[in-house]
């Protein structure tokens, strides 16, 4: 919904903790950014669907993507 906050929490698992987030290609839907400890927040800001690819890198700087598809509604 617009002008609604948003947040969420990405998590990895297996790998070398620390890990550290990044959009590896695309981008958030509009007023969202994404931190390097995986939490996506913002406030939505224009009605679509947003395709990203999500990377997340080990302290081995072992890399492993997911793509995301988040829609938002007008």
């Amino acid at each position: 919904q617009l002008n609604f906050p948003y947040t969420a929490t990405f998590f990895a698992s297996g790998g070398r903790p620390p890990y550290v987030f990044s959009v590896e290609s695309g981008s958030p839907p509009n007023g969202l950014s994404l931190n390097s400890g995986g939490v996506l927040s913002g406030l939505l800001l224009a009605p679509g669907t947003a395709r990203f690819r999500l990377r997340v890198t080990d302290a081995a700087t072992q890399s492993t993507f997911q793509d995301v598809a988040i829609t938002v509604l007008g």
